[in-house]
This record gives C-alpha cells, structure tokens and sequence, in this order.
C-alpha cells in the first residue's frame, strides 16, 4: 500500500486532464421552485432506490435535516453540537454498531452577540469575525477611522478607533486550478468553467491583517466588502478557518460600508458589541464506528460534526444514513464512519488530525475514503443588474474531488438519475477544500464531496434551511451511497489504478 500511494502523489503532482465518459444519461430536470423547501416542510416520500433496497427514506432523512436546522449553529465544542452529535451516536447504536468518542479539549469562545450602532441608529445585515476580541456584552465606543483598502491599509490614525478596512472579496482561481476530470450533466461545463468565482464565501482567501490593526491601537476593526450585498453579507461568519484574533471584528456590506464611510469622515462614534467570553477547557468529541467486512480493506466514510448553519455541516447525516444501511448488509471491505470535531476549532482542535494519527492501522488498509459535506445547496446570489441578493433558480454547483480515473468514473455514473444537479468530478491540482483534503496527501483515493454556496458561512436563526432542496440533499446522500457499494466490489489495485493522461 505505501508504494502505491507514493506512486499515486508522484503521478498526480502535474498531470494533465483526461475527460471521464459516462453513459447516455439523461439527468432528470432540476427540482422547482416548488420542491424547495422555502415553506420548512418535509418533502415527499420519495421512493428508495432499487439499487439500494432498505435505504432510508427521503422523509426520514429530510426530517433529520430539519432537526440539525432547529439546532444550529453548531459551533464546535457547543452544546448544540454535542446534542446532535449525541442523536447520532444513539442512531449508531440502533443499527448494532459501536461507535467509539475520542476527547479533545480546547479553549472554546462561546458567541452570543454582535451588533453595530451610531447614536439610536442600530445597523442590521452584520457578520462576524470568529475567534476575535470579545468586547462583553456593553460592546465598545469609538470613533470611526477609514483606513483605506486591505491591500494597503493606513493604520496611522487607528489607535483608540474603530478601524473600517475595505476589503474586495477575493477571487479564487478555480479554473486554473482545477483540471476538469468529467461533468454532469455535460453542458455545465462552460457554466463553471466562465462563472465569476469572486463570492462572499470565498472572502477566506483574501482577508485584511487585523493583527496589525490591533498593534496599532485599533478598538476594532469592521471590514467593508464593496462588492456584496447588504443582504448576503448579513450572519457572515468567517473567516472559518485562521489563528484566533484579539481585537473584535465584523463584517458589512456595500450599503453598510457607504454609510459607515461618511460616518467616519463626519467623525462620528460607533459602538461595536461582539460579546464572545472565553470558556477554557471546554470538551469536544470525535466520533466513529468500525464496521468489519470480510477483508481488511478499509472504506473510510467521513465527515465533520461541526458547524455554522444547516449546510455546513449536514453531511454526518449523510454518513450515519450510510452507517445504518451498509450495517444491514455484508460488505467485503471494513467500513469506517467517522465524524471529526475541529473543523471550525481555528486550529485549536486538531480532530481529523488526532484521529488519523491514533488509528495508523486503519490508515494503512484505507483502500478509499468518500468525504460527504455541504449537501442540499440551491444557488443565491447577487444579481449582476439589480444587486439584490436571490435565488437563481438552480442548484448549487457541486464537485467531487477525484484524484484517479477510477474514482471519478465511480462518482459520475452513481449520480445519474438523482436529482444531484451541477455536480462535477474533478481533479486537483493546486486547491482540495474539506475533510477529504486530511486524506488524499496520503495516497488515500478519494470522492469527496462539497459545494460552496454563498451562504455556506453564515450563522442565522433556522440555520438557512429554506435555501436547501430536499430532493437534491437526498439524491447527493444516495449518489454516495452508490460510491461507497462500487467501491466495496472493487479491488484496492483497481481503485488506485492510475493509467495517466489519454492520449
């Protein structure tokens, strides 16, 4: 295994793309305006697939979903988090499975409020930054101070001020980063391949140094995006990833930051309020369930626990739907699934990493893992001529990491005749976002998948569960139920095989 492996990163570091073929499939329209789940009402019972008899249904898992949706955020170490976390170990146990819980203990910051006002004048439509400086619950009074654009702030005048910093979101390079394995269905293709990937979520990749705001005197620091709406800025929370910070930050809009901008010029005072104590010692808990097959082959089937709304992460729902199904049946590889906390632990809680080095054995006879996050996303964005923030009308793009030919075949032909829309696999080349991304550097084949609306990071009441379609979470759940069953009949060899570039 560890030979193959270290041939399979040696062949991916700069292969060309190689288009994946499929069958004539034709995928089934997307779900209407009408399937979604605008209204918070479970879908109909669609049929289970005859591919996979016994598999749960769409209304028991859309149930489910809504039950992660009344629960969020889930932040990690929160007690909400370990409330769900604690229902999916109980539905572990239901199917005769013993799911294991691995400790880890960090110092936690427990969000409560945010808020920005001028006077009497309170502004809505705010985001946070998380992990940075607590103000309590009085917040904190300043004057506002413009300091010029995140690429080249002026931070002279920052001290004892309220520091607003303009900060275009950043584009990711996508296009160039990706080689295009296969898509589906097939003309989506110069969709993503034109699409302007400059998102609001995508703000991670290009955030101001608020550091050095702070080592400049700063009280706070708002950072402005001039090129997202008020209303998609609004429950922002990120960036999701990055070292805790000191000073307390937020997030605005263009709206917002236009005001805030002549405000400041005016000299005027704002207060500031992110009221986030810090709870040291706080318990956080990976969990995971072996299911032995009648090799010692390993399928990793993983997820994060943690998360901001009904999205990100409701993929455990997914990985426990599996757990229950393929504990009914008899596999030949060992099963494992696994749930990591830490993934919003701003790297104060190491879980995939802690499990990856407590289990070598495990690792060492992963023969796959499929990743399953970000599930059921429908397209919102701001509209190019009005500026209003709305759906499109059609699903999110999503994509599957698929370093082989192998896995990416796997992928395409499980998701035809779902209602997984916009899905494509793809090969990475420079970026690989998720959980996957822990196990693909080591020489582990992966299917991870993901989608990345623009909502992905936001933090609202009812967790946005009115921008999540039913039939597409469901058919994602069954298309990886799918991978997971082809993979089982295969052999690690055949999985791994990597042919290299058509000619």
């Amino acid at each position: 295994m560890a030979s193959t492996r270290k041939q399979f990163i040696v062949a991916t570091g700069g292969a060309a793309a190689a288009a994946f073929t499929v069958g004539d499939q034709t995928p089934p329209a997307a779900g209407s305006a009408a399937s979604r789940a605008a209204d918070s009402e479970s879908p109909g019972d669609v049929p289970r697939f005859r591919d996979l008899p016994g598999f749960a249904s769409s209304r028991e898992l859309w149930a489910q979903q809504k039950h992660l949706a009344s629960l969020t955020p889930l932040y990690t170490g929160s007690p909400s988090h370990k409330r769900f976390l604690n229902f999916l170990e109980a539905e572990m146990r239901a199917a005769k499975l013993k799911p294991r819980r691995r400790t880890l203990t960090f110092d936690y910051q427990d969000f409560r409020r945010h808020a920005l006002s001028l006077g009497r004048r309170r502004l809505r439509n705010l985001g946070f930054w998380p992990y940075s400086g607590d103000t309590g619950p009085q917040g904190v009074t300043a004057p506002l101070y413009y300091a010029g654009t995140a690429d080249a702030p002026d931070y002279s005048g920052a001290a004892d001020k309220i520091v607003l910093i303009e900060n275009p979101t950043g584009s990711l390079p996508l296009v160039e980063s990706y080689a295009v394995r296969g898509i589906y269905p097939p003309d989506e293709v110069d969709a993503w391949s034109s699409y302007d990937h400059t998102d609001v979520v995508y703000s991670f990749t290009s955030v101001p140094d608020i550091q050095a705001a702070k080592n400049a005197g700063a009280a706070g620091v708002i950072g402005m995006w001039p090129n997202v709406s008020d209303a998609a800025a609004n429950w922002q929370n990120t960036p999701f990833n990055g070292a805790p910070q000191s000073v307390p930050a937020l997030w605005v809009g263009r709206g917002n930051g236009a005001f805030l901008k002549a405000q400041a010029a005016a000299g005027a005072d704002a207060t500031l309020t992110l009221d986030n104590p810090t709870l040291p010692g706080t318990p956080t808990d990976n969990l995971w369930a072996v299911l032995p097959g009648e090799t010692d082959d390993v399928i990793i089937i993983n997820t994060h626990s943690d998360g901001c709304n009904a999205t990100e992460e409701n993929g455990m729902i997914g990985v426990v739907a599996l757990a229950r199904y393929f504990a009914r049946r008899r596999n030949q590889k060992t099963l494992v699934f696994l749930l990591t906390t830490g993934h919003f632990g701003h790297g104060l809680v190491p879980g995939t990493e802690t499990w990856i080095e407590e289990n070598p054995d495990l690792i060492d006879r992963a023969a796959a893992c499929v990743t399953i996050e970000h599930l059921g996303t429908t397209e919102w964005r701001d509209d190019p001529v009005s500026g209003e923030y709305g759906p499109t009308g059609s699903n999110e793009f999503a994509w599957a990491y698929t370093p082989q030919p192998t896995t990416g075949s796997v992928f395409l032909e499980s998701v035809g005749g779902t209602a997984a829309q916009r899905a494509m696999a793809v090969r990475p080349l420079e970026l690989y976002f998720g959980e996957g991304s822990r196990f693909a550097p080591l020489g582990i084949p992966t299917i991870s998948y993901l989608s990345g609306p623009s909502y992905l990071f936001t933090s609202p009441p009812g967790g946005e569960l009115s921008k999540l379609d039913p039939d597409k979470f469901y058919g994602e759940i069954v298309t990886l139920a799918r991978c997971v069953q082809a993979l089982d009949a295969m052999s690690p060899a055949s999985i791994a095989a990597f042919p290299g570039p058509a000619a």
